[in-house]
């Protein structure tokens, strides 16, 4: 349940950002694709690097369509939301109870 509500509140927040703000959407997404290149060079650090660099890319399609409307806006806040909580459910289906 937990993981469902931060994934909301953050496919929530994208949402509204990407319908507010197309153009800090796209340096938002050109940020995103730096740091996820600079984690990438670790072994660790791509399993974080690579799913974020396709979050980064997205989202930097979704803001030059999104000076068009709403739908973009919608469908990358709901790309973000699955993308978290996908990435949450694994990490707890993956610790270790000690």
């Amino acid at each position: 349940m937990r993981s469902l509500l931060i994934a909301g509140a953050a496919g929530l927040l994208v949402g509204l950002l990407a319908h507010q703000l197309g153009m800090a959407l796209v340096v938002l997404g050109l940020v995103l694709v730096v740091v996820a290149a600079l984690l990438t060079l670790t072994v660790i650090g791509a399993v974080v690097g690579i799913p974020l660099l396709l979050v980064g890319a997205v989202g930097i399609a979704f803001g030059v369509a999104s000076a068009s409307g709403a739908v973009p806006a919608l469908l990358l806040g709901t790309l973000v939301g699955l993308v978290v909580y996908l990435r949450l459910r694994s990490r707890e289906e993956n610790a270790v109870v000690g």
